[in-house]
């Protein structure tokens, strides 16, 4: 379906990894267009930051609850653009369950800038 749109999103079910080869990919997915990654970019590692083939370079990342280590990791920092964290929900107690302490992040509001 043909758009106006001026950008596009990458929100590929993949943790970060393309299950397609880079054959198969949208096209699209290259575009000269600004890419927003919702969570973690398209070919990018979520754990370690390794960058396969193909990846999206993204102009802004939006990492979903918390932050994804790999996103945050040098070798990824092409691919991730400005990057911001987003509250999404899940409550304090789950986190605190798991072992993760959050004191705080999210006491400017809903979406936090990590970096520009």
């Amino acid at each position: 379906m043909p758009t106006s749109s001026s950008t596009r999103s990458s929100a590929m079910a993949s943790k970060g990894r393309p299950r397609e080869s880079p054959a198969r990919l949208p096209s699209s997915l290259q575009a000269a267009r600004p890419t927003l990654a919702l969570d973690v970019p398209t070919g990018v590692n979520a754990t370690t930051g390794e960058v396969s083939t193909p990846a999206i370079r993204a102009c802004t990342t939006l990492m979903l609850d918390l932050p994804k280590r790999g996103v945050l990791e040098l070798g990824a920092r092409h691919h991730t653009g400005e990057l911001f964290l987003a509250d999404i929900g899940i409550p304090r107690s789950v986190h605190e369950r798991l072992g993760v302490s959050i004191p705080g992040v999210f006491s400017e509001g809903p979406i936090v800038r990590l970096r520009r």
